[in-house]
């Protein structure tokens, strides 16, 4: 299947987990899909993604994070859109960052900006700031996006 080419990445073994959600506090509910391995690679990602050594690097680091949240989610809807969705996905995170990178490199730091936000978000359990990243980050895409 699709999801079995993902499997045992970023930490986790099996997606069959159901919906994650939220606790009463208002953190995210990181314990059965974010265990401390998942978020070791999701910082390691978002390392390479800042700081590899070629354009390369960074840039599979960047298909890597993204992998990583979307796995680390549990959601299996949004998992199985994206492993459907995988080739085109990597396509455009690799020529929207080039474009962007060539064209205006304060707005490729603000992505870069909006991907630090959104691990810290993970690391730390906290939905909002969560929630605000991944509107920054669906915002710029839509601002970016070539219709």
């Amino acid at each position: 299947s699709l999801l079995g080419g993902m499997s045992g990445f970023c930490g986790n073994s099996s997606y069959d987990t159901g919906w994650t959600g939220t606790n009463n506090t208002g953190k995210l509910n990181t314990s059965v899909n974010s265990d401390a391995r998942a978020k070791r690679e999701l910082q390691r990602h978002l390392d390479g993604l800042l700081h590899g050594r070629t354009e390369e690097e960074q840039t599979e680091s960047d298909r890597l994070l993204h992998l990583c949240l979307v796995q680390m989610s549990g959601n299996r809807l949004v998992i199985a859109n994206y492993a459907a969705l995988n080739r085109t996905i990597d396509r455009y995170i690799r020529d929207l960052r080039k474009r962007i990178h060539d064209e205006n490199e304060a707005e490729f730091e603000l992505l870069q900006g909006v991907h630090r936000q959104l691990v810290e978000a993970v690391l730390q359990g906290d939905l909002e700031m969560g929630k605000e990243a991944l509107d920054r980050h669906f915002y710029f895409l839509a601002e970016n996006f070539d219709t």
